[in-house]
C-alpha cells in the first residue's frame, strides 16, 4: 500500500470511527427527548381516562363516542385524541425497549421504529462528544473498521503493482 492510499484509508477511518462513536450518545439524546413525550402523553391519556371513566366509560367507548359524533368538530377531537394515544401507546412501548437495551445495542434497537419528530429534534440539538464510554469505544472501533475496510477495498484496484525482479 502505496503512502499516499495509506493515508487516505488511515483519514478516512478515523472519520468513521468518530462518526461511529457517537452512535450511543445519539441514541441517549433520543432516549432522553422519548421519555419526554412519553411523559408528556401520558399526563394527556391519564387526563383523557379520568374525563372517560366521569362519564362511566372505558378509553374505547369514550373515543367511539367521540368519532361518531353528529358534531364534526367533536369527531375531529375525537380522531385526534385516537392518533394522540396511539403515538402514545407506540412511544411507550419503544421507550421500554430502548430502556431495556443495553447501551452498546441502543443505536441498533433505536432503529427499529424510530419517531421522525423526535429524531429531528434530538438532531437539532445534538452536539458531538468525545466517548469515554464502552459502548462509546466499541462503536468508534467498528466505526474506524468499516469505513477503513470499504476505502481499502474500493481503492484495491488502483493500487501499483510491484515488479519482482526475476534473477537467474
Amino acid at each position: 500500500m502505496g503512502p499516499a492510499r495509506f493515508t487516505l484509508v488511515l483519514l478516512l477511518a478515523i472519520a468513521g470511527g468518530t462518526a461511529g462513536s457517537q452512535a450511543p450518545e445519539f441514541s441517549q439524546q433520543y432516549l432522553q427527548r422519548l421519555g419526554g413525550a412519553v411523559s408528556e402523553l401520558r399526563e394527556v391519556a391519564e387526563i383523557f381516562d379520568e374525563d372517560a371513566r366521569a362519564e362511566g366509560l372505558q378509553r374505547e367507548a369514550a373515543l367511539n363516542r367521540l368519532i361518531r359524533s353528529e358534531d364534526s368538530l367533536t369527531r375531529r377531537r375525537g380522531d385526534s385524541m385516537a392518533t394522540t394515544l396511539d403515538r402514545y401507546e407506540n412511544l411507550a412501548a419503544q421507550y421500554r425497549a430502548l430502556e431495556a437495551a443495553r447501551p452498546i445495542i441502543r443505536p441498533v434497537e433505536m432503529l427499529h421504529h424510530p419517531d421522525p419528530k423526535i429524531i429531528r429534534e434530538a438532531w437539532e440539538i445534538y452536539e458531538p462528544a468525545v466517548p469515554v464510554t464502552q459502548p462509546g469505544i466499541a462503536w468508534g472501533l467498528l466505526g474506524t473498521g468499516a469505513i477503513g475496510i470499504f476505502v481499502w477495498a474500493l481503492t484495491f484496484p488502483f493500487r501499483r503493482r510491484r515488479r519482482v525482479a526475476v534473477r537467474s
